[in-house]
């Protein structure tokens, strides 16, 4: 079960899952890192060979600031599953 909290006063919303559901979110996330990715490794042979315009670059770091979120995300699902 997946409840969110919403509070005027709080900075974030809260969110709270169960093993149950955590699960199939991890493996969702899972699918979405390999996306980002593959993404990330093709700007990033662009990039390495020298030949990046400002606007390839700039897409290389949204994937891999994409990666990090998302690889943190699985991460911290990963101990809540144990």
């Amino acid at each position: 079960m997946i409840t969110i909290e919403h509070s005027p006063k709080a900075f974030a919303d809260i969110i709270g899952f169960d093993v149950i559901s955590a699960r199939p979110l991890r493996d969702a996330l899972l699918i979405a890192q390999k996306y980002y990715q593959k993404k990330l490794s093709k700007y990033a042979d662009i990039r390495d060979s020298g030949e990046a315009s400002d606007r390839q670059t700039d897409k290389y770091f949204e994937y891999d600031d994409k990666v990090n979120e998302i690889r943190s995300f699985i991460d911290e699902l990963n101990i809540f599953c144990r």
